[in-house]
């Protein structure tokens, strides 16, 4: 349905930058469809507040389908098998949008809540504090008059800022084709890859295209929020080229992005509350993970480990990660410095498994997941990709030797596509696949959670859906009422992400900074004191390096600090949420 409004809204805001009507009117219809997908996720949480025993049964049916049917996608099966594999996904997924759909019907506060997403532009002006700015882009179909040779309109993807600030006119910006942007992104990542020590053509591009023309709507502006879409997701704004040479855009101010801005209300409804001294946190930290788990493991499955189970298309191997051990361990004695030594919950080995994790996590007010991100490759469809989707076909309109498989058809929901991977992996079970998929987080109760930092590769990327941004693990945390997500837009070295984590909690919790301030502060740190050839920071009270010899063969000149640090050791990580 959201599919099928989308040319409307398309048109609208083609419109209103051609006429250029005001803001409000421009903005007015985006906010009320943009993050359409994700209100509802978070509304059918709501239901757990409810004593009512019928609201837990379907709650719980809820959770039960979720877990069946991410287990079943990822169990591939032979071709005699196919149908009945295809037919079984199809009845899960529409049990779980039944479930979904009762959860709806049981709980009051679920309809009042629903109610209250009717958004205005004015109520998100109204809950922004002064010092903050929201920048909501949206990539945009527009079309195109025929050029010389061309018969037919054309249609050109653009892309779309609104400055909302508080007390303000909202100010839209249209910012241009958006495929020279989205190729000077990928352009930028390869080179963050090569650690490149100097801002890049493609970053000086990004700022000009994505920063300069809204400039004069943020200067006063301490926070600004970005509310990405499409590409943008990928990209980390803090690490921006500043105003003055060899700066960048953390050293002037913070910035963090927001899933869709109709979750902003929500986040400022009330000051985030501090723990009683009485009743310190709890945290849980996962990682040292044994991925083959052979522990636990049949001794007539142990033949078996030399076959690789086929997932999302592909052979996957996860191998083993021993920097981790270090990084929990380091996490660990700063929360327990912290936090009167209390003892925080470390799985590790063959115990971190998806049935584990998922009964402690609920628990938790932190989380800390040092592991590997599963993500699935660009050709594995989501099914909410609509490009070159094929429409209206049906399963029954193939002969069985042409059957597409339903996800070549449909895709597959996109909270299989990507998740964390915990004990067991490398040998899936019948009922544990050893992957904690976004599908299966969202599904959790984690009302309690005041920040969970995903410290794998890529946990901060997923599937694009027009409007909602990236639907993945970060996405998956917050739908399930994490407040803040700290993730990841690529593979950090070990030493750095160490040193990175440690710092970020020490200003959190014995400096007392919000988690944005603290995560910012502990980048700046990174930028300007890590040192890559000692894998450490320098000066008192800097981590330990992974390996002392490190230090012993650091020349002096290479101890000296550079000129800037380049973004590969400290942009990666980007929070999301509630940034206070």
């Amino acid at each position: 349905m959201t599919e099928k409004m989308r040319p409307y809204l398309d048109l609208h805001l083609a419109l209103s930058l051609e006429a250029c009507l005001p803001g409000e009117q421009a903005y007015q219809p985006l906010l009320a469809w943009k993050g359409i997908v994700f209100s509802r996720q978070r509304l059918a949480h709501l239901g757990r507040n409810s004593d009512d025993p019928k609201v837990s049964a379907v709650l719980a049916d809820l959770q039960s389908t979720a877990s069946r049917l991410a287990t079943l996608v990822f169990t591939i099966p032979d071709l005699q098998q196919g149908d009945a594999w295809q037919r079984q996904i199809a009845a899960l997924s529409q049990r779980k949008e039944e479930l979904e759909g009762q959860l709806s019907g049981l709980s009051a506060e679920f309809r009042r809540q629903k109610e209250q997403q009717q958004l205005t532009p004015e109520k998100v002006q109204a809950v922004l504090p002064a010092d903050a700015a929201l920048v909501d882009y949206l990539a945009f179909s527009k079309e195109v008059r025929p050029v010389k040779g061309q018969a037919k309109l054309s249609k050109e993807r653009r892309l779309v800022a609104f400055v909302v600030r508080r007390e303000r006119p909202i100010a839209a910006c249209d910012l241009g084709p958006i495929q020279p942007i989205a190729d000077a992104i990928e352009r930028w990542r390869l080179a963050v890859s090569r650690v490149s020590a100097q801002p890049s053509v493609e970053a000086q591009q990004l700022r000009r295209a994505l920063w300069e023309p809204l400039e004069q709507h943020l200067e006063d502006a301490k926070i600004v929020l970005i509310s990405p879409d499409d590409a943008l997701a990928r990209f980390p704004f803090a690490a921006l080229p500043g105003k003055e040479p060899d700066r960048y855009l953390i050293e002037e101010r913070a910035v963090a992005p927001v899933p869709v801005p109709q979750m902003l209300p929500e986040l400022l409804s009330a000051e985030p509350q501090p723990q009683p001294q009485a009743q310190p946190p709890r945290m849980l930290l996962v990682g040292n993970v044994d991925f083959d788990n052979r522990s636990q493991m049949p001794a007539e499955n142990l033949l078996a480990q030399v076959e690789h189970r086929t997932r999302a298309g592909g052979l996957l191997h996860w191998g083993p990660l021993p920097g981790t051990a270090a990084e929990i361990q380091a996490i660990a004695e700063a929360f327990r410095s912290a936090h009167a030594a209390r003892q925080p919950t470390v799985v590790e080995g063959s115990q971190a498994t998806v049935d584990v994790i998922c009964q402690k996590v609920p628990q938790a007010e932190y989380l800390h997941f040092a592991t590997h991100g599963f993500f699935a490759p660009p050709e594995v469809r989501s099914a909410l990709d609509q490009q070159n989707q094929p429409q209206g076909l049906q399963d029954q309109d193939f002969a069985d030797d042409q059957r597409m498989s339903l996800r070549e058809v449909v895709g597959f929901h996109p909270g299989l596509l990507s998740g964390l991977v915990l004990a067991g992996a490398n040998q899936p079970g019948q009922h544990d696949d050893g992957v904690l998929t976004a599908a299966e987080v969202a599904e959790l109760d984690l009302r309690r959670m005041h920040l969970a930092v995903l410290s794998a590769c890529e946990t901060g990327l997923g599937r694009t859906a027009g409007g909602e941004g990236l639907l993945g693990l970060q996405r998956a945390f917050q739908s399930a009422g994490a407040r803040s997500v700290v993730a990841s837009l690529w593979r950090v070295p070990d030493d750095a992400t160490r040193a990175l984590m440690v710092e970020f909690y020490q200003n959190l919790w014995q400096k007392k900074l919000g988690k944005l301030e603290a995560l910012r502060q502990a980048q700046l740190t990174m930028l300007r004191q890590y040192d890559v050839k000692a894998g450490q920071l320098r000066g008192a009270g800097a981590v330990k390096p992974v390996d002392p010899k490190k230090l012993a063969a650091a020349s002096p000149a290479e101890d000296q600090p550079p000129p800037s640090l380049p973004p590969c050791y400290w942009a990666a990580f980007v929070l999301s949420g509630d940034w206070r």
